[in-house]
């Protein structure tokens, strides 16, 4: 990912994006949270895309493209065993950072955070749910898809961590390898 990720992360990545795509998806999350709004509950989501950069190879690397809404979150695995997370939660503050401050539904008015970063190394994108990082820490995602024999095998190993909790939430986490260098990065 590119270097000012390192110690900024959210921050480097947070300038809103005007493309059509992401004003689309955009579009299509506001108008699931209107129907949202008329059932009980709310959700979040957290979603990514796999662009070429213009004028690609000459523009090394692959263009990510990020939307956020909620406590679902992306993370960047980099080669060297590096997690990166790549989203903010969007919660209250202590004590009541239980409580979402933006989510899908629930009479909420939704705002998709969006942004987009140039992968430069080959890693692994995370997307997953709040009912994997409440009980699987960024610490132990890293020990768990060091110590796996591929990427499938360290996806259920995460996943059966966090269902092994007896108060676990829906747990879901989509891993994909991202390699700049390919002509198709995925």
């Amino acid at each position: 990912i590119v270097p000012a990720l390192g110690a900024k992360t959210v921050e480097a990545v947070s300038a809103a994006l005007e493309k059509p795509e992401v004003a689309d998806a955009r579009d299509v999350l506001r108008d699931w949270s209107k129907a949202g709004a008329r059932v009980a509950g709310a959700c979040t989501a957290t979603f990514a895309w796999i662009t070429r950069p213009p004028r690609w190879p000459m523009n090394r690397g692959a263009q990510l493209t990020l939307g956020h809404v909620g406590d679902s979150r992306a993370y960047f695995w980099t080669h060297d065993g590096a997690l990166r997370r790549l989203t903010q939660d969007h919660q209250l503050p202590p004590p009541d950072d239980h409580v979402l401050s933006n989510c899908i539904g629930g009479g909420f008015t939704t705002s998709v955070w969006s942004a987009s970063v140039t992968v430069t190394e080959p890693g692994v994108l995370l997307l997953c749910t709040d009912g994997l990082t409440k009980q699987v820490t960024d610490d132990a995602l890293v020990r768990i898809f060091g110590a796996a024999a591929g990427l499938d095998d360290g996806v259920t190993r995460a996943v059966r961590a966090a269902e092994a909790w007896p108060e676990s939430d829906n747990v879901t986490l989509v891993a994909m390898r991202i390699n700049p260098a390919a002509p198709f990065p995925l």
